[in-house]
This record gives structure tokens, C-alpha cells and sequence, in this order.
């Protein structure tokens, strides 16, 4: 059973919990706790007309084990409401909050020795990638600091919140605060970050109004504002999965890729798949290629980190499947095609790694003929261990 927590979010906010065993607050088992923030205008579907990402499916098959050993909580996207969708759309508004929201319930159910994953999907991913950083910076909040139970009024949070936004000035108060109120860090926190295709150079595709050039403007000047976010993998943290879409061409969902030695040696699983953005994160009825995505990222969660997560049934079928095009794409082509999107392909850089599933797309089958990606190849690829 999913419950839903309405006292303590604010009405545009929802968080699902996993179910969980009754447990003695004297006894402690080392637990995993599993963090699945979705994408801009994503959340869970409550009908059969909405279309489930990778994110809120991962949270569920997280939720089918239900033991006090792990707990799952999923955190909707930024701007999943009507009115929200413009200001956490296009303007970013609402980022730090989801960020902030899913630390609170990092802090009410974190003990020492416990393990943290955290899991995202486009602006998601971009939200994941920042709260490992603050959490790999700061640690975690010792509970019995929080002062009221809505997270938007806790002081402890903000405070905190407010002395790593300004670490590169204040970084001796940022570390006497966190050793006063923070658990001591003797091992790695975080133990693994899960994203799909992370969008952006600050995750904020601009949509159908990038040629706006006042809103294109809010939204350079809004960038500002999150500069202090980090989305690069610390060191404390030992490993990453990025699945990235080969086939996305707009120009606002530039992908924001890892980078650096952890890449080449291995820490940092980046696999190429077939498809666009949602065929990679989910959201589009046709789930062919983006269960493909998802049964990679169950495999490396459960056979490396031992998370007990239900298997994804795949149809071989699915492999074919043609690339989607998102309602919002429709819509505005409807209205006026020229001002959709730029297009671009992306870079795929000499010796990355491609899903299996994409290196088959690509040569063919019997049966199936080559599917050509739209990406770029700058070189040779390698085909990822699946």
C-alpha cells in the first residue's frame, strides 16, 4: 500500500512511501533507503491515461519487498500541477524545495551505517546529482533537529541549506555547523546515484518557448540563482548509472553528462540507449525502450548494491519499437513548427559505452533491419555489460 503524507508538503508536492514493518525504535538493522525524485511535470499516474516514468516504476518495484530493511520514497517532478508547470518548467522554481523535501525525509529515517541510493529522471536526475552533493558535503541532520514537521519551515534545514549555498564564503561556519548538529561520516553516505538521461546545464529544458527571447532571458538569470548546485559525482560517493538517450535531438535537453577519469575506470556506469528522452526515462505509452532502460538500471541496483527490486518482464518486441515524440512536441508543432525546437544531435564521444540493445538497433536483425540513431559518433563505441 502507497500512502500519501498531505500535512507535511505543501499542496503542490507529494511524496509516496513504500510500506513499512513495525519496528522497535530501540533496535536497529542497518537499512537502505531508496530516494526516486521524477522529472519536470512528471508524477505518479492515478488513471490509465497518464504514462508511468522509470522513476516512479523503480520506486515500485522497490515497494513490492516491503521490510523495515528498505524503505522507498518517491518525490513528483517540479511543476506536476497546472499552474506549477510554467514557473518549475521554465523558470526553475521549485527545485530547491524538492531537493530540501526528500533530505527531510532522508533525516527522519536515517541512522548510522544505513545506506542511501538515489534515483531521478530528467530534471529529477539533475535534483539526485545535487542532493548527493549536498549530502556528501554537509551529511545528514541528526532528527532530533528538526524543529516542526513541514520541511519548509524547519530552521535546522534552511540554515543548513543557506550555509552551503554560500560554502565558498562561509565554509568554516558551514563545518561548525554541521559538526555540531550532524551525525559523524565515517563511511560513504551515499552509496550509489541511478539517473536517466539528466537534462540541461542546469537541468531546465526551456520547452516550446526557447526562441522566446524574455523568457529565455528569466530563465539565464534564474540559472544564476542555482549556481551553487553541484551535479557532479563527490568522491565520497563510490559509484554512478546515467542512462542517456541517443536519439533526443532538442536543443533544451542537452544532456549533462559525467565527466572525468571515474567515467573511463569504470565508477561511473554512462550507457548510451536507443531512443529519445522519455523512451530512455519513461512517460510515453509505449514502454519497449525505455523497460530496456529500467531493466538495466534494476540489474545494476540489485546485483551490485543488493537491492531487492522487482525484475522488469521485457518484450523482446520492444526493442524495435519506433522513437516517440512527446505531447508537448505535438502540440507546439501544431501551432507552429518552426518554433518547436532546435535540433541538434548529440555527441557521442569516441570509446562510450552503447546498451547492447542499441548496438543490435544499429546492425539489424534477422527480420529487422539497421535502425539508424540520430546521435553523432565522434569514434568507435564499446558495448556496455548488460
Amino acid at each position: 500500500m502507497v500512502s500519501v503524507r498531505q500535512p507535511v508538503v505543501p499542496p503542490h508536492r507529494v511524496v509516496l512511501r513504500a510500506c513499512q514493518c513495525c519496528q522497535s525504535p530501540q533496535e536497529h538493522h542497518m537499512k537502505k533507503l531508496l530516494i526516486c525524485l521524477d522529472g519536470t511535470w512528471n508524477e505518479a499516474a492515478d488513471n490509465a491515461a497518464q504514462d508511468d516514468t522509470n522513476v516512479i516504476r523503480l520506486f515500485r518495484a522497490a515497494q513490492h519487498f516491503k521490510s523495515p530493511s528498505q524503505l522507498a520514497f518517491y518525490f513528483q517532478g517540479v511543476g506536476s500541477k497546472l499552474f506549477e508547470k510554467l514557473r518549475g518548467g521554465i523558470l526553475g522554481h521549485g527545485l530547491f524545495d524538492q531537493v530540501k523535501q526528500a533530505y527531510q525525509e532522508i533525516v527522519n529515517n536515517y541512522t548510522p551505517g544505513d545506506r542511501i541510493f538515489i534515483a531521478g529522471f530528467s530534471r529529477g536526475a539533475f535534483s539526485a546529482r545535487c542532493l548527493a552533493s549536498f549530502i556528501a558535503t554537509c551529511g545528514i541532520l541528526q532528527n532530533h533537529t528538526l524543529d516542526v514537521a513541514d520541511f519548509l519551515d524547519n530552521r535546522a534545514i534552511e540554515e543548513l541549506w543557506e550555509l552551503y549555498a554560500q560554502r565558498s564564503e562561509e565554509r568554516a561556519k558551514l563545518n561548525s555547523f554541521c559538526a555540531a548538529n550532524c551525525f559523524p561520516r565515517k563511511e560513504p553516505i551515499v552509496e550509489a546515484v541511478a539517473v536517466w538521461d539528466t537534462v540541461g546545464a542546469l537541468g531546465i529544458p526551456w520547452g516550446i518557448f526557447e526562441q522566446n527571447s524574455a523568457v529565455e532571458l528569466l530563465s539565464k538569470v534564474n540559472a544564476r540563482k542555482y549556481s551553487f548546485l553541484d551535479p557532479e559525482l563527490p568522491s565520497s560517493i563510490p559509484r554512478a548509472y546515467h542512462a542517456v538517450a541517443l536519439d533526443e535531438q532538442r536543443v533544451p535537453f542537452e544532456p549533462s553528462l559525467f565527466s572525468g577519469p571515474r567515467v573511463d575506470n569504470g565508477q561511473i556506469q554512462q550507457v548510451w540507449f536507443a531512443g529519445a528522452h522519455s523512451n530512455v526515462g519513461g512517460g510515453f505509452a509505449d514502454t519497449g525502450l525505455s523497460d530496456i532502460a529500467l531493466d538495466w538500471m534494476i540489474r545494476q541496483l540489485s546485483s551490485n548494491h543488493g537491492l531487492n527490486l522487482q525484475p522488469v518482464k521485457l518484450d523482446p518486441a520492444g526493442l524495435w519499437d519506433p522513437v516517440g515524440q512527446t505531447d508537448m512536441d505535438k502540440k507546439a508543432t501544431k501551432v507552429d513548427p518552426k518554433r518547436l525546437h532546435l535540433l541538434r544531435p548529440r555527441i557521442v564521444t569516441a570509446n562510450a559505452l552503447l546498451h547492447p540493445s542499441a548496438d543490435q538497433r544499429l546492425k539489424g536483425a534477422p527480420g529487422h533491419d539497421p535502425i539508424p540513431c540520430k546521435a553523432q559518433f565522434q569514434g568507435p563505441y564499446q558495448i556496455a555489460p548488460n
